[in-house]
């Protein structure tokens, strides 16, 4: 009789002492499970570890997709300051994305093969738009995918790269430079090859956002009609048809219906007979705070500068919106928006980053529009409300204070 056999009539008649039985249960069960056979491949033959290392390329796919859930998905969230959700994950994102590297390389047959790829191209271009380097990588990373016999890693290939173009395109605009009309071509090509793909979706956002500066109505209605077939229903194609409905309302009346922060209704009334500023903005945005501090200096250091402030607070949270107007000492007409970025108002008029400010003549007519720009919200602010205001508006820079505590959190300073 084997050993096992022997083990197991012992424990069938019971002659064994007690303590021996407990004490032999993990022996016995390990043998029981060391003598079946693993898929029909005996312990001596080649191929006999694969069961083991498919459970742990089970268990590592598992720890990918959380990490990818906890720190991915969370920036594709609609957030105030999409920046900070960004730089607060950099770090993971970067070992993120060595992590699923080094996994694709030991299991290059992973059928989550492509999934994991693009969720890795994704995570280093996040790493990278946070240090304002490293583009060069992702434009080589992205000649891989397209030289890839996979459809769709050949379009995410061009995809990446047409990003990498886009965010340069948006560098040399902040500068003045003229646009490089080719990279729009280049877009509008992906577009047009890839209409269903939910990769053309933000490629579309950017083109129609250039379309609506540039004023080329033929370019919007393409391009939204393309939205409206193929992605009927994306957040996305709402937040476009809003934002196509708040410019084509330049030189009408804009009064929507708001609420004060005691929660009466606003009346608009109270404005009348002066040019308004809107500001839609955050207590916990940087950018939006320090936009409060510009309307504040020209309030208060430009003589006959008279306007209306209306501060729309894009947040749940109303004390919290109160004690940053209180800090930034801005005498102005607080309103909030208290179901935030799914209120009715950034949903009809495409509100999805701030600080997003609008200019109202003494009658209400909207007359400009000013959406957040990393370099030089401040500066256009100034501009723009000294054409509305028809005087000169020189905006000295103001004495050096000590700087109020900050979280580690803030961002540099961007338009969000």
């Amino acid at each position: 009789m084997c050993r096992i056999g022997r083990q197991c009539e012992l424990f069938r008649r019971g002659t064994a002492p007690s303590g021996a039985r407990r004490a032999a249960v993990p022996a016995v069960l390990a043998l029981l499970v060391l003598s079946i056979p693993a898929f029909g491949v005996q312990p001596d033959e080649p191929g006999a570890a694969a069961p083991a290392d498919h459970a742990r390329q089970n268990v590592r796919r598992a720890q990918l997709d959380e990490l990818i859930r906890r720190h991915l998905n969370s920036i594709r969230e609609p957030s105030p300051e999409p920046l900070t959700a960004m730089i607060n994950h950099a770090e993971s994102l970067q070992d993120l994305a060595q992590q699923i590297g080094r996994f694709l390389e030991e299991f290059p047959d992973d059928p989550a093969f492509v999934r994991l790829t693009l969720s890795r191209l994704e995570a280093i271009y996040i790493s990278c738009t946070v240090r304002g380097s490293g583009f060069a990588r992702i434009n080589q990373e992205a000649e891989k995918l397209r030289a890839s016999d996979s459809p769709e890693l050949k379009e995410a290939g061009e995809y990446w790269q047409l990003r990498v173009r886009l965010n340069e395109i948006e560098a040399r605009r902040a500068l003045g430079e003229k646009l490089d009309g080719a990279a729009v071509d280049a877009m509008r090509g992906f577009i047009d090859r890839y209409p269903a793909s939910v990769r053309s979706i933000p490629l579309i956002e950017k083109v129609v956002q250039i379309a609506l500066e540039l004023n080329n109505d033929a370019w919007i209605d393409s391009l939204m009609g393309l939205m409206t077939k193929y992605h009927p229903d994306h957040p996305s194609t709402r937040s476009l048809e809003g934002r196509v409905r708040l410019r084509r309302n330049l030189g009408r009346p804009w009064r929507p219906a708001l609420r004060t922060l005691d929660d009466r209704e606003f009346d608009w009334k109270i404005t009348a007979g002066r040019p308004t500023v809107v500001l839609f903005w955050a207590s916990a945005h940087s950018p939006s705070v320090r936009t409060l501090g510009v309307l504040r200096s020209i309030r208060s250091r430009i003589k006959d500068a008279e306007f209306n402030v209306v501060a729309i607070a894009v947040e749940r949270d109303a004390e919290s919106a109160t004690r940053a107007l209180a800090q930034a000492d801005l005498i102005c007409h607080p309103t909030i928006l208290r179901d935030s970025w799914k209120s009715e108002l950034t949903q009809a008029y495409g509100i999805r980053s701030l600080p997003t400010i609008l200019l109202l003549d003494d009658k209400l007519q909207l007359k400009t529009i000013i959406e957040p720009k990393e370099w030089n919200t401040g500066p256009r602010l100034t501009t723009a409300l000294s054409e509305l205001l028809s005087m000169p508006l020189t905006l000295e820079p103001e004495p050096t204070t000590t700087p109020a505590a900050t979280s580690p959190a803030d961002p540099p300073a961007t338009g969000g």
